[in-house]
């Protein structure tokens, strides 16, 4: 395909990567490993990042291993 307006080529036939872990099943590992109310989660690249509340109700960055599921604490 090409662009009308800039003459540049489009290649439809990218594929994205699928990884072992998706991102329901991240928020899934989440929610087991004791985090609750997750209320923002992003894919980047081979991993996840996540906003929920931890112990006492308190904010907390997580990152999630797209290919292990290992959960790690950023706040």
């Amino acid at each position: 395909r090409m662009n009308p307006n800039t003459g540049d080529f489009i290649n439809t036939n990218l594929k994205t990567k699928k990884y072992p872990i998706s991102m329901l099943e991240a928020a899934q590992r989440i929610e087991g490993a004791g985090y609750h109310t997750i209320f923002k989660i992003e894919a980047h690249g081979s991993q996840y990042e996540a906003k929920a509340l931890g112990t006492e109700d308190k904010k907390i960055k997580l990152r999630i291993d797209a290919n292990s599921g290992k959960i790690y604490i950023l706040e």
